[in-house]
């Protein structure tokens, strides 16, 4: 009879003993899946700043081109049909995915307004 509460203890023991090494194996495998969350979600947010990056890229040359072709035709003496026809010779679906148009802003001073729009 004295056997078996020794019996109960080496159990409960083993028990407490198995215990301890699941929690300590359920927490190293939630600080696992944490690190690999981190890594991942910042992975995948730098890979999509660099497409928006490339994609933006995209537009900046567009509007460089349009710079050029303003410079070209004269700058201020520019007319809308002239800068018309560069945008026409684009593919701007094709070379620019995404944009609806480029276009430039010249400064036109209120007591001109009248005459520009004409």
């Amino acid at each position: 009879m004295n056997q078996a509460p020794s019996h109960r203890r080496r159990a409960l023991a083993l028990w407490c003993v198995g215990l301890l090494f699941s929690a300590l194996a359920g927490w190293l495998v939630q600080q696992n899946n944490q690190h690999l969350l981190q890594e991942r979600t910042e992975a995948a947010a730098n890979e999509l700043a660099a497409q928006i990056q490339q994609r933006f890229a995209l537009y900046e040359h567009a509007l460089r081109g349009a710079r050029g072709a303003v410079a070209v035709a004269g700058g201020t003496a520019v007319t809308r049909q002239q800068f018309k026809a560069y945008a026409d010779s684009r593919d701007t679906a094709l070379e620019f995915p995404g944009a609806r148009g480029f276009g430039f802003i010249r400064r036109v001073e209120r007591a001109d307004e009248a005459a520009f729009l004409a």
